[in-house]
């Protein structure tokens, strides 16, 4: 098992300890660790997550921009203990926020 896994799993029984489900999250996180891993990279940061997108696929923005709040997440838990972690920027991937449209009956 890879470091950042062994972190991952130790991040997601945190998180389900204080009461979040966290299914998609985690299996975007783990998307992304095995991605890391695969790249023998042992630090996240702002570049490893761009590259992940280039290799993943077409997506559109909205898609990329949700996938960056658990990593940033992630991020900023791992380097509180190691700061060679670095959390990517919110603004990493510009996305407009879109809300649903009001359904009125």
């Amino acid at each position: 098992m890879s470091a950042l896994l062994d972190q991952l799993n130790q991040y997601a029984d945190i998180r389900r300890s204080l009461g979040f489900k966290y299914a998609t999250q985690l299996r975007i996180l783990k998307s992304f660790v095995s991605f890391a891993d695969s790249c023998r990279a042992e630090y996240v940061t702002a570049d490893l997550f761009l590259q992940w997108r280039e290799s993943f696929g077409h997506a559109n923005p909205q898609t990329w921009y949700r996938r960056l709040g658990p990593v940033r997440m992630f991020a900023g838990w791992l380097a509180s203990m190691d700061r060679r972690h670095e959390v990517p920027p919110i603004n990493l991937i510009p996305a407009k926020h879109r809300r649903s449209p009001i359904h009125l009956q």
